[in-house]
């Protein structure tokens, strides 16, 4: 999976979005019965998948998403810095990890909500449309757990991810 989100970090923003576009729709096809429809009572994992990354691939540049895809009003009228602190929150606390069975590893809901100081595809595209900054980092899940992270296992104090990091996780 290391080489995986290797790849994944050196994608061009427009093969980025259609890579995050084709995990969402993967991983909506993994567990047809919890994601097969839009949730506007939005749980974490419908909300990712509908709604969170397709708007991320939209604002990377994508053109292929679905009428139902980033449809949510409020998550397409947010700016980044939302986005980013809503999409930390659905990776941390989305149930995905759970329905994961631990032989599937390489499934799309794995890479979606992979932790993000292991680098997470979500994470890696955010940090593109809005790096972490001082002012944020009280509300943003994705930079202050790297940032731990790093001050643990790092020379550095980072808030974004990157491929040299994985020579670190232990």
């Amino acid at each position: 999976m290391q080489l995986e989100i290797v790849r994944i970090y050196h994608l061009s923003d427009r093969w980025l979005a259609e890579e995050l576009l084709r995990l969402a729709r993967r991983c909506r096809e993994e567990y047809p019965r919890r994601l097969k429809e839009v949730d506007r009572n939005a749980s974490y994992e419908s909300s990712l998948v509908w709604d969170v990354v397709p708007e991320v691939a939209k604002r990377l540049g994508s053109r292929s998403l679905m009428m139902v895809e980033a449809s949510d009003p409020k998550i397409v009228a947010c700016d980044t810095a939302i986005l980013r602190e809503y999409a930390g929150i659905c990776i941390k606390f989305s149930n995905l990890k759970s329905w994961i069975a631990t032989a599937d590893r390489t499934s799309a809901a794995s890479l979606l909500v992979r932790d993000v100081c292991n680098g997470n595809p979500i994470a890696i595209a955010l940090d593109r449309l809005h790096p972490a900054n001082e002012e944020d980092q009280a509300q943003d899940i994705i930079a202050r757990e790297l940032r731990e992270w790093s001050r643990k296992n790092c020379v550095e104090e980072v808030c974004s991810w990157r491929p040299s990091l994985m020579s670190k996780i232990g």
